[in-house]
């Protein structure tokens, strides 16, 4: 897949992916969400919580540059070397969410996302050195 390179092409992007994700979620009932790989103990509960974390987060970036707060990238206390043990508590949490209320929300983010991209110009959303 080639990059979005302005707002339309990203917009695009996100509601396509989007869709898939979620025709794929559709058929997911809480006992499905529970399971994981032989390989990796991370349930499907645990990456809805995880994105919908990291979403959160990213709006939390913006708000403290704009406000001129420190912004603690990726999170206070953490570099991205340390992303394994910073992520390890948000997909337990996950584990302990019911499914019903992860994928609110799950939704609740992506339409704050979405709404986020939409009222920016191609240029605050792809220009460099335009937020400190």
């Amino acid at each position: 897949m080639v990059a979005a390179t302005n707002k339309t092409e990203l917009l695009a992007v996100f509601d396509g992916e989007l869709a898939r994700l979620r025709q794929t979620l559709a058929s997911v009932d809480e006992q499905t969400s529970t399971l994981s790989s032989p390989e990796d103990t991370t349930t499907i509960k645990g990456i809805i919580a995880h994105r919908t974390h990291w979403m959160g987060m990213f709006h939390q970036w913006f708000e403290d540059g704009v406000a001129g707060r420190e912004v603690s990238v990726p999170a206070k206390g953490y570099k991205w070397n340390q992303l394994k043990a910073y992520n390890a508590p948000l997909y337990l949490k996950g584990n302990d969410t019911p499914w019903a209320d992860l994928l609110r929300e799950f939704e609740t983010a992506c339409k704050k996302l979405r709404s986020f991209i939409a009222s920016r110009e191609d240029h605050d959303l792809y220009a460099q050195g335009v937020y400190a």
